[in-house]
């Protein structure tokens, strides 16, 4: 027993003397031992990170334990046993990011069962020679474009390597650099509120409200009172004065959503505000000083509404110093790897179940599919198939039947010998959109026709030629 205890403790400081990083985690992924080299590279002290439970993403070079807590985590695949290399960003004491190499080694008791996972943090820059998963590969991709991103722009939430995210990247960052009021343009889905936060986030108004407000869910009356407020009742006593949004915003940024929706009488004193901010008057009419940045998103082209007289000139040249499109999901095919596996391990960080990424065949079904509601949709999708997934990799099964069938009987190609009714294969296509915005929407055919990007009055005409139902009732004038 005596010699157990020697080999014990002789092995323990081994691995707390080593010049080498090295931590253990028990099998509910809990650090259990961290050696001096790793709290010298973590700049946290064993007993602060002990109990941390280390679910699988990217780390996203923070201060914080979370953060710290993704950097150590190892992929599903070394529970199953599998030992494996990936790339990890650490912040360190000073500071920097750090970009290292774990090696982690899975341990099993005498009955087989795994007792922990030892991980040894290498500084070499390259992967060493070890075969990866291609779900480790798009993981470590996934890392190092955040990582770039980061160091490129100063921020990292807004991902995308392709050529038209990259231009949309350059503006954000001249956005957050500024103070000008910005308009951000683009389909249902595409991220309009993520690029707002960020701009935010990144600017100097960062610590100042960021307030948003979506210009189609309320009614002019109470959209005026929440924008400017309210004065009190002073015959009944019974509501007191309440500041509006553009008034608690003060040293921060307003976000108006579906800037088009806003009544024209709103826009006008909206505009009128942002030229003079001093002349917004309190109850007791004393001029205020409100400093505040306006961002605003619309579903269409800003030039457009303005040449349909949905948005007035004042507001539209005050919005439009700086104005930012972002292209939907179909245009940006190269960014859909990425996305996908951020979302998958998004949904790792909020749970239990740790999922390593796509198999092929799902990655390729989700290349194939057009997107129509965006980014959004694919997130949802993503979100679903995390949680039908009974192994450690979504396979084209887990993704749902909609995506899988979407096109396969619309789009198959003909045999060279065969004719095709043009026609009727668009009609179908078009029934297939309808259905899936429907869907979508949960019946509600206004919202549907926002996704499809038409009024409600074309989209019920649309189905009742496509012989649809509810395609037959009487179209509402009001939104023609």
């Amino acid at each position: 027993m005596a010699k157990r205890r020697r080999r014990q403790f002789a092995i323990d400081n081994l691995l707390t003397d080593s010049a080498e990083p090295v931590f253990v985690l028990n099998a509910d992924r809990e650090v259990v031992f961290l050696n001096r080299a790793c709290e010298a590279l973590t700049g946290r002290a064993a007993d602060q990170v002990m109990g941390l439970c280390c679910r699988y993403h990217g780390a996203a070079g923070t201060a914080d334990l979370p953060d710290l807590a993704a950097s150590l985590a190892p992929p599903p695949e070394v529970f199953e046993g599998r030992a494996t290399t990936i790339a990890s960003l650490f912040r360190g004491p000073n500071g920097q990011r750090l970009m290292r190499h774990i090696q982690f080694s899975p341990c099993h008791d005498e009955s087989g069962r795994l007792a922990g996972v030892i991980g040894l943090v290498s500084a070499q820059a390259d992967r060493p020679e070890q075969l990866a998963t291609p779900q480790v590969e798009l993981h470590e991709g996934l890392l190092k474009v955040r990582d770039r991103l980061y160091r490129r722009f100063g921020f990292d939430k807004v991902v995308g390597v392709s050529e038209s995210m990259r231009r949309v990247m350059a503006q954000l960052r001249v956005a957050a650099q500024s103070d000008a009021n910005v308009l951000i343009c683009g389909e249902p889905g595409t991220g309009k509120v993520l690029v707002a936060r960020t701009i935010h986030q990144e600017s100097s108004r960062r610590d100042a409200p960021f307030l948003p407000i979506d210009c189609a869910l309320l009614p002019a009356d109470l959209l005026e009172r929440d924008l400017f407020g309210s004065e009190a009742d002073e015959a009944t006593e019974r509501r007191a004065a309440r500041p509006g949004l553009v008034h608690r915003a003060q040293g921060g940024t307003l976000f108006l959503k579906n800037l088009g929706r806003l009544a024209r009488d709103i826009q006008a004193r909206l505009a009128a505000a942002m030229q003079c901010w001093r002349d917004v008057e309190s109850k007791a009419h004393k001029k205020v000083q409100i400093g505040i940045r306006l961002i605003a998103a619309d579903l269409q082209d800003p030039v457009k509404a303005l040449a349909a007289g949905e948005l007035r000139p004042d507001l539209y040249y005050a919005l439009s110093t700086m104005v930012i499109g972002l292209p939907p999901l179909r245009e940006r095919k190269d960014d859909i790897a990425l996305l996908a596996q951020l979302f998958v391990e998004a949904v790792n960080s909020r749970g239990e179940k740790q999922l390593g990424g796509l198999a092929a065949a799902a990655l390729e079904m989700l290349m194939a599919y057009d997107w129509p509601g965006n980014v959004r949709e694919l997130n949802e999708v993503i979100d679903e198939a995390h949680a039908r997934c009974q192994s450690s990799v979504i396979a084209a099964d887990d993704i749902t039947p909609r995506i899988q069938g979407a096109w396969g009987g619309a789009f198959a190609a003909p045999a060279n010998d065969q004719r095709v009714d043009l026609d009727a294969v668009l009609l179908e296509a078009e029934r297939k959109l309808i259905e899936q915005a429907i869907k979508k929407a949960r019946g509600n055919k206004s919202q549907a026709a926002e996704l499809l990007s038409i009024s409600r009055p074309r989209l019920y005409r649309r189905m009742q030629m496509l012989g649809m139902d509810g395609g037959d009732g009487e179209e509402p004038v009001a939104e023609a």
